[in-house]
């Protein structure tokens, strides 16, 4: 039983492999452990190591002889093992014999004393990180041996300066040149079809960038944080182009796609998909405003990430996603808008904008992400639009103390009961329409030309407010909700579009004795303008009809002074405040001013702000009136018209044409 038991042992024991062989060798001063990879073929490479402990701890220079010796016996060093020098940090320079093909993964792992090193011609493969934080390393030379360059060769070598890649290659594996900070140059042959992801991320020396004709892919964040670049072009031959690929550049200004390429294309610096439905990355140097292409209907990810310089971006309603961190650090952002055509607001979209103050999520919006406005330490005011508290995930705010949240009305109890509750203390109700208060001399119209009175309530979201100070004033200040709105004004009119209020709902116009005198001209060949005046001088205007009209009849503050003209100049009284002067033209083709003026019942045309007044002209005989375009404004027998200011029109009778200007 013992003899079969003896048996069994020796069998099972036959069956397992035998333990490497290893030797030591002292060469130039340092003794190395090496390992026998193939007795019969006499062949070795450095002893391995691990993440803790290197295969070989060695310091200062190191020369590796091709043929270390067991006794008697020679061998051929082939491969350098995986982990062998492992955070050998005050090794300094490395000499590899001509027999080596491999060099393993980490084999010089944080070695950050090494200041040089040689790849010699027989290397076929530089695997995993193998010089992976070798921070002293300056230069190198890839052989043309070599046929693959694994995932974060180089990484981390913050001296190297300069690379020579050699045509044997065909892809640069992921993390190879990550943040080589010091690299200035690289020559990329034209063998290389793939630029894997963060290749060369974070090589911020890097001013000057040649990508082969050969390139068909570069991966995500393949040259993000190269922030030397100032402009790249995407050669024809690429189809496919990673997530942030360009994003951080600090300086770089111009992404350009080569004439011939299928899939890309670049609008001012930016690049898109061929059709330009997709924004992929606007350059991180971009600066002041935006403005998205109504073609877009995606924004990438990262596709504006680190561009600080932009103030203000607009999107149009075209666009139905926003990716993720698709604005993320975008630190001098003031403005944007959230188109109503997107549902949801992805991871980071909006994560460090720090000088956003106010945002607006439309009612399309169901669901905000984590991080989405994170950090955001600007804002002031958030306006969400849905009625429903649209779903939360952790952390998709910051927690904002004092930060307004508005909601519609009618919602405060669902916000105040939702998890929105968790990041805003302060959440109060949108209203509606606006009261209207008006002080000194002047009119406010509104819809339909009905005259407006002092704290009138006007419901609505969208106004049209016609405003004419009285004669000696002006609108001094419209303000809206506290907020002055006078710019708002023009050509008397004022437009106020999809309005809820965020406080008193009040808009308040003040008018005010003019400073200076004004006289506004407006003459029916549109070339209407204001002159300002020493209260109390004159003026003189010159008169002139367009081709094919005469001068019908003037208007002086409601007056006609048509017989005042002298070879159509006319000259003013002492001007104070505001006047207006009005130019009346009629139609040479049909009557001139002379027959119409020796008809006993003429019909004369008198203007006083935006009231036209049509005099002398027969009870049967209608009145039309239309815009520049041929478009009715009305027809019928009224005399006595009130028009839309900043406007040319034509009256037509039976038998005249008259055009003015209001």
């Amino acid at each position: 039983m013992r003899c079969k038991l003896l048996t069994l042992l020796v069998a099972l024991l036959g069956t397992l492999p035998s333990m490497a062989q290893t030797f030591t060798y002292t060469y130039e001063g340092q003794t190395i452990t090496y390992t026998v990879l193939d007795e019969k073929a006499k062949t070795v490479s450095t002893q391995e190591g691990s993440y803790d402990v290197p295969g070989n701890n060695v310091s200062g220079g190191l020369v590796l002889p091709a043929h270390p010796k067991s006794g008697n016996v020679e061998y051929t060093l082939t491969s350098i093992a995986p982990y062998s020098f492992y955070g050998c940090a005050d090794l300094i320079d490395v000499i590899l014999p001509e027999t080596v093909t491999y060099i393993g993964h980490s084999a010089f792992y944080n070695c950050s004393g090494l200041s040089s090193v040689n790849v010699p011609e027989a290397v076929i493969e530089i695997d995993n990180a193998a010089f992976y934080g070798c921070s002293s390393l300056s230069w190198v030379i890839i052989p043309e041996s070599v046929t693959y360059m694994g995932n974060g060769a180089f990484n981390g070598c913050s001296s190297l300066e300069s690379v020579i890649l050699p045509n044997s290659l065909t892809e640069i594996g992921r993390f190879v040149f990550n943040d080589c900070s010091a690299l200035t140059w690289i020559e990329i042959p034209n063998s290389i079809t793939l630029i894997n992801s963060f290749a060369f991320h974070g090589c911020s020396s890097l001013t000057e960038l040649t990508l082969p004709n050969s390139l068909v892919s570069i991966g995500n964040d393949a040259f993000s944080l190269c922030s030397g670049l100032t402009e790249v072009t995407i050669p024809a031959s690429v189809t496919d182009i990673g997530l942030d690929s360009f994003g951080s550049c600090e300086s770089l200004t111009t992404i350009n796609v080569a004439p011939g390429n299928s899939s890309f294309t670049s609008d001012n610096g930016v690049l898109y998909n061929k059709n330009k439905s997709e924004l992929i990355q606007c350059p991180a140097a971009k600066q002041g405003v935006f403005e998205v292409p109504g073609s877009v209907t995606e924004i990438r990810d990262y596709a504006f990430f680190g561009c600080s310089g932009l103030t203000e971006i607009t999107v149009p309603n075209t666009v139905t996603a926003l990716g993720s961190a698709a604005f993320y650090v975008c630190e001098g952002l003031t403005k944007i808008n959230i188109p109503t055509s997107v549902t949801s607001i992805k991871r980071n979209t909006f994560g460090f904008c720090l000088n956003l103050s106010e945002i607006t999520i439309p009612e399309s919006v169901t669901s905000i992400e984590n991080g989405a406005f994170y950090s955001c330490d600007g804002l002031t005011k958030v306006i969400c639009q849905a009625a429903n508290p649209p779903a939360l995930e952790e952390v998709a705010f910051f927690i904002y103390e004092g930060v307004a949240l508005y909601v519609p009305e009618g919602s405060l109890s669902a916000y105040q009961n939702s998890d929105w509750a968790k990041y805003f203390s302060n959440i109060k109700e949108l209203k509606s329409g606006l009261t209207v208060e008006i002080a000194g001399d002047g009119t406010v119209y509104g819809a339909g030309f009905e005259a407006i009175a002092n704290g009138s309530q006007i419901s609505g979201s969208d106004f049209e407010f016609l405003i004419l100070p009285d004669h000696g004033n002006v609108v001094s200040s419209i303000t809206l909700d506290g907020q002055d709105i006078t710019g708002n004004l023009v050509a008397n009119k004022l437009t106020i579009a999809d309005f809820t209020s965020e406080g008193d709902g009040i808009l308040r116009i003040e008018f005010a004795p003019a400073g200076e005198a004004i006289l506004s001209v407006k003459g029916a060949d549109n070339h209407s303008f204001l002159h300002y005046y020493k209260q109390g001088s004159r003026a003189k205007i010159y008169l002139a009809a367009d081709e094919g009209w005469e001068i019908h009849s003037v208007t002086y503050n409601g007056v006609d002074v048509t017989g005042q003209l002298e070879d159509n100049m006319f000259t003013t009284e002492p001007l104070y405040g505001m006047n207006h002067l009005n130019m009346v033209l009629i139609s040479n083709g049909i009557s001139n001013v002379n027959e119409v003026n020796a008809t006993a019942g003429r019909v004369r045309i008198s203007v006083n702000r935006n009231t036209v007044s049509i005099i002398g002209l027969a009870d049967d005989d209608a009145l039309s009136v239309y815009d520049l375009s041929g478009k009715t404004i009305y027809s019928g027998f009224d005399r006595t018209l009130t028009l839309i200011p900043g406007q040319v029109y034509i009256l037509t009778t039976s038998s005249q044409t008259f055009k003015v200007a209001i």
